[in-house]
Protein backbone atom coordinates (compact mmCIF):
# COMPACT_ATOMS: atom_id res chain seq x y z
CA UNK A 1 0.00 0.00 0.00
CA UNK A 2 2.53 2.43 1.21
CA UNK A 3 4.47 1.45 -2.71
CA UNK A 4 1.40 2.26 -4.05
CA UNK A 5 0.75 6.16 -2.75
CA UNK A 6 4.49 6.82 -3.13
CA UNK A 7 3.67 5.82 -6.50
CA UNK A 8 0.30 7.98 -6.97
CA UNK A 9 2.32 10.96 -5.09
CA UNK A 10 5.38 11.18 -7.80
CA UNK A 11 3.45 11.97 -11.05
CA UNK A 12 0.87 14.77 -8.84
CA UNK A 13 4.49 16.36 -7.11
CA UNK A 14 6.17 16.86 -10.68
CA UNK A 15 2.43 18.17 -11.88
CA UNK A 16 2.56 20.83 -8.83
CA UNK A 17 6.03 21.92 -9.28
CA UNK A 18 5.58 22.56 -13.34
CA UNK A 19 2.46 25.11 -12.33
CA UNK A 20 4.96 26.98 -9.63
CA UNK A 21 5.52 29.64 -12.06
CA UNK A 22 6.14 30.92 -15.22
CA UNK A 23 10.42 31.37 -15.78
CA UNK A 24 11.36 33.99 -18.68
CA UNK A 25 14.50 33.93 -20.11
CA UNK A 26 15.80 36.45 -22.38
CA UNK A 27 17.34 35.78 -25.76
CA UNK A 28 18.17 39.07 -25.92
CA UNK A 29 19.72 41.84 -23.63
CA UNK A 30 17.10 44.16 -21.72
CA UNK A 31 18.55 47.18 -23.59
CA UNK A 32 17.60 45.19 -27.03
CA UNK A 33 14.33 44.10 -25.57
CA UNK A 34 13.56 48.09 -25.05
CA UNK A 35 14.60 49.14 -28.40
CA UNK A 36 12.20 46.22 -30.03
CA UNK A 37 9.32 47.65 -28.01
CA UNK A 38 9.62 50.71 -29.33
CA UNK A 39 10.10 50.09 -32.50
CA UNK A 40 7.33 48.38 -32.64
CA UNK A 41 5.32 51.95 -32.02
CA UNK A 42 3.79 53.97 -33.78
CA UNK A 43 5.82 56.77 -32.17
CA UNK A 44 9.46 55.39 -31.85
CA UNK A 45 11.30 58.83 -32.87
CA UNK A 46 9.04 60.43 -30.38
CA UNK A 47 9.65 58.46 -27.28
CA UNK A 48 11.54 59.66 -24.58
CA UNK A 49 13.09 57.91 -21.64
CA UNK A 50 11.56 59.20 -18.54
CA UNK A 51 13.96 59.87 -15.71
CA UNK A 52 13.29 57.99 -11.83
CA UNK A 53 11.88 61.35 -10.73
CA UNK A 54 9.11 60.73 -13.06
CA UNK A 55 8.49 57.15 -12.07
CA UNK A 56 9.04 57.65 -8.35
CA UNK A 57 6.92 60.73 -8.27
CA UNK A 58 4.04 60.17 -10.83
CA UNK A 59 4.34 56.27 -10.79
CA UNK A 60 5.23 55.68 -7.21
CA UNK A 61 7.60 53.07 -7.96
CA UNK A 62 11.40 53.44 -6.41
CA UNK A 63 13.29 52.24 -9.22
CA UNK A 64 16.06 50.69 -6.63
CA UNK A 65 14.09 47.83 -6.30
CA UNK A 66 13.80 46.52 -9.65
CA UNK A 67 16.80 45.19 -10.92
CA UNK A 68 16.46 46.78 -14.71
CA UNK A 69 13.34 49.25 -15.57
CA UNK A 70 12.54 52.14 -18.25
CA UNK A 71 9.31 54.05 -18.67
CA UNK A 72 9.75 55.59 -22.68
CA UNK A 73 6.96 58.54 -22.53
CA UNK A 74 5.59 60.14 -25.84
CA UNK A 75 8.03 64.10 -25.91
CA UNK A 76 6.53 65.22 -28.73
CA UNK A 77 3.21 65.87 -30.35
CA UNK A 78 -0.06 65.10 -28.93
CA UNK A 79 -0.68 61.96 -27.62
CA UNK A 80 -0.14 60.00 -24.78
CA UNK A 81 1.74 56.96 -25.43
CA UNK A 82 3.96 55.29 -22.74
CA UNK A 83 5.09 51.90 -22.33
CA UNK A 84 7.59 50.67 -19.47
CA UNK A 85 9.67 47.36 -18.87
CA UNK A 86 10.77 46.28 -15.28
CA UNK A 87 12.61 43.03 -14.44
CA UNK A 88 11.89 42.62 -11.07
CA UNK A 89 13.46 39.69 -7.95
CA UNK A 90 10.69 37.41 -9.04
CA UNK A 91 7.53 36.31 -10.53
CA UNK A 92 5.89 37.71 -6.71
CA UNK A 93 7.46 40.74 -7.12
CA UNK A 94 6.30 41.54 -10.59
CA UNK A 95 2.46 40.88 -9.24
CA UNK A 96 3.37 43.26 -7.14
CA UNK A 97 4.25 45.99 -9.53
CA UNK A 98 1.41 44.99 -11.31
CA UNK A 99 -0.70 46.10 -9.03
CA UNK A 100 1.38 49.58 -8.27
CA UNK A 101 0.30 49.96 -12.35
CA UNK A 102 -3.16 49.23 -11.50
CA UNK A 103 -3.10 52.00 -9.27
CA UNK A 104 -0.94 54.50 -11.42
CA UNK A 105 -3.53 53.68 -14.16
CA UNK A 106 -6.59 54.15 -11.78
CA UNK A 107 -4.10 57.72 -10.44
CA UNK A 108 -3.94 58.84 -14.29
CA UNK A 109 -7.63 58.53 -15.13
CA UNK A 110 -8.67 59.98 -11.73
CA UNK A 111 -6.60 63.32 -13.23
CA UNK A 112 -7.62 63.24 -17.24
CA UNK A 113 -9.18 66.20 -17.86
CA UNK A 114 -12.05 65.29 -20.35
CA UNK A 115 -12.57 68.38 -22.65
CA UNK A 116 -8.18 67.74 -23.05
CA UNK A 117 -7.32 65.51 -26.18
CA UNK A 118 -10.57 63.37 -25.87
CA UNK A 119 -9.61 61.22 -28.86
CA UNK A 120 -6.53 60.13 -26.39
CA UNK A 121 -8.53 58.95 -23.59
CA UNK A 122 -9.28 55.60 -24.85
CA UNK A 123 -5.56 54.99 -24.59
CA UNK A 124 -5.76 55.32 -21.43
CA UNK A 125 -8.78 53.54 -20.52
CA UNK A 126 -7.69 50.67 -21.58
CA UNK A 127 -3.77 50.08 -20.34
CA UNK A 128 -2.30 46.98 -19.72
CA UNK A 129 0.54 45.26 -17.84
CA UNK A 130 1.64 41.80 -19.04
CA UNK A 131 3.85 39.66 -17.26
CA UNK A 132 6.13 37.21 -18.41
CA UNK A 133 7.69 35.61 -14.87
CA UNK A 134 9.86 37.81 -13.50
CA UNK A 135 9.48 40.62 -16.05
CA UNK A 136 6.09 43.60 -16.54
CA UNK A 137 5.60 45.44 -19.58
CA UNK A 138 3.06 47.89 -19.91
CA UNK A 139 1.62 50.35 -21.90
CA UNK A 140 -0.80 52.85 -22.56
CA UNK A 141 -1.31 53.12 -26.31
CA UNK A 142 -3.53 52.54 -28.72
CA UNK A 143 -4.96 48.78 -29.31
CA UNK A 144 -2.77 48.21 -32.36
CA UNK A 145 0.46 49.66 -31.28
CA UNK A 146 -0.10 47.70 -27.68
CA UNK A 147 -0.31 44.78 -29.35
CA UNK A 148 2.53 45.07 -31.47
CA UNK A 149 4.48 46.20 -28.26
CA UNK A 150 3.12 43.37 -26.52
CA UNK A 151 4.35 40.93 -29.26
CA UNK A 152 8.01 42.20 -29.46
CA UNK A 153 8.17 42.00 -25.78
CA UNK A 154 6.59 38.26 -26.09
CA UNK A 155 9.46 37.53 -29.14
CA UNK A 156 12.21 38.63 -27.08
CA UNK A 157 11.74 35.48 -24.64
CA UNK A 158 12.85 31.83 -25.55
Amino acid sequence: MKKYICVMLFPLTILFAACGGESAVLKVGFDEMVSAVSAASDNENAMMEAGANYIKGSMKIDVEEYEACVVMVNAFGANIDEFGIFKTANAAKAKELAEVLTAYFKFRDDIWMPEYMPHEYPKLQNAEYMIKGEYVIYAVMSEDNKATAFSAFEDCFR
